[in-house]
C-alpha cells in the first residue's frame, strides 16, 4: 500500500450513528420534552413529519421528524412513542401523508384507530446558518398544549441529507438510520491522491440509489477547487450495497462522505456552508 494512502482516513459518516455527530442541543431538547410529555400524562405520543407552510411533507421536517422521534423515545418512562414505520404504513394504506393529521376529517379516524392522546407537529424554518423549529404538543383533539422553540446551526452531516431522498410517489422520505432504514455498504471505491503537503477535509453530499449507483453528489464543505473536484470524479466511480427498509427493499438514501487530509495544523479558513435548498443541482 502506498504512503500516499496510508495518510489517507476515508469517513463514511451516518447522520446518527456516531455520538459526535449529535449535536448536544438535540439532546437536552428531547429530554425536556419527555419530562413535559410524561407530567402531561400523555400515554402514547407520535411525531408526524414536520410540513411546510402549504402542508406538504419536506426533507427537512422528515428529517428532524425522524430524530426528534427516536431521541424522545429514548427518554420515554412514562408514554410510549408510536414507530413511525407503522404509522406510516396505516396512513399510505388510507391515501393520506403526515401532513394530513390535522385536518377535522382525518384527525379524528387517526387517534381513534392508532389510540393515540399526544401529537408533537412542528415546522422547520432555515434562517442565517440555523436551523429553526417551531414544536407543539397536542391534544388528540389537536388542541395546542406546550410550545418549544429550538435551534440548531448548520453542520456539514445535518446539511449533506438534503435534498432529500424518497419513494417514487414522493412520501415518506428515507434517512439512512432512522425509520427503520440501514446504511449503504461501499463495495466498490477508489481513493483521490492525497499530496503530502494537503491538510483539511471535504464533505460531499451524495445520493446512494436502490441500484446502489452514485448520484447528484454535491459539494457542502469545500477545502480546494482541484481536490474538491478530484473528490467528485473518484465518489462517482463508487458502488454500494443500497440501504433497506424495513421490510428488507432496497431504497435511496442521501449519505454525507467524509475525506480528511491530514497536515501538521488546521490552517484553513471556517467551512462556507449553504442551505441545501440552495444547491439542488448536482456538481
Amino acid at each position: 500500500m502506498r504512503l500516499a494512502t496510508l495518510a489517507f482516513l476515508l469517513l463514511l459518516v451516518p447522520c446518527l450513528t456516531d455520538p459526535a455527530d449529535v449535536p448536544d442541543d438535540r439532546v437536552s431538547m428531547s429530554q425536556k420534552m419527555a419530562g413535559a410529555i410524561s407530567h402531561l400524562g400523555v400515554h402514547a405520543l407520535y411525531v408526524p413529519d414536520f410540513c411546510d407552510t402549504h402542508s406538504q411533507p419536506n426533507g427537512p421536517g422528515g428529517y428532524f421528524a425522524a430524530v426528534f422521534s427516536r431521541f424522545i423515545q429514548k427518554n420515554a418512562k412514562d408514554f410510549t412513542v408510536l414507530s413511525r414505520i407503522d404509522v406510516h404504513g396505516f396512513l399510505l394504506n388510507n391515501g393520506w401523508t403526515d401532513c394530513d393529521l390535522m385536518k377535522p376529517q382525518v384527525l379524528p379516524k387517526f387517534t381513534a384507530a392508532l389510540g393515540v392522546d399526544g401529537i408533537l407537529t412542528g415546522d422547520v424554518t432555515p434562517q442565517k446558518n440555523y436551523f429553526f423549529i417551531n414544536f407543539i404538543l397536542r391534544d388528540s383533539a389537536g388542541k395546542p398544549q406546550i410550545h418549544w422553540v429550538y435551534q440548531e446551526p448548520y453542520s456539514p452531516t445535518t446539511l449533506s441529507a438534503f435534498p432529500a431522498a424518497a419513494s417514487p410517489s414522493g412520501w415518506p422520505f428515507y434517512f439512512p438510520a432512522l425509520d427503520g432504514v440501514t446504511f449503504p455498504k461501499p463495495v466498490k471505491w477508489q481513493n483521490p491522491q492525497n499530496p503530502p503537503d494537503k491538510f483539511g477535509m471535504i464533505v460531499i453530499s451524495l445520493l446512494v440509489t436502490s441500484d446502489g449507483n452514485v448520484d447528484q453528489p454535491r459539494v457542502v464543505q469545500k477545502l480546494d477547487p482541484g481536490d474538491d473536484s478530484d473528490c467528485l470524479k473518484q465518489l462517482k466511480k463508487w458502488r454500494f450495497d443500497p440501504a433497506k427498509n424495513s421490510d428488507g427493499a432496497p431504497v435511496p438514501v442521501r449519505i454525507a462522505v467524509s475525506f480528511r487530509f491530514r497536515g501538521r495544523q488546521w490552517t484553513t479558513p471556517p467551512p462556507q456552508m449553504q442551505y441545501p435548498e440552495d444547491q439542488t443541482s448536482p456538481q
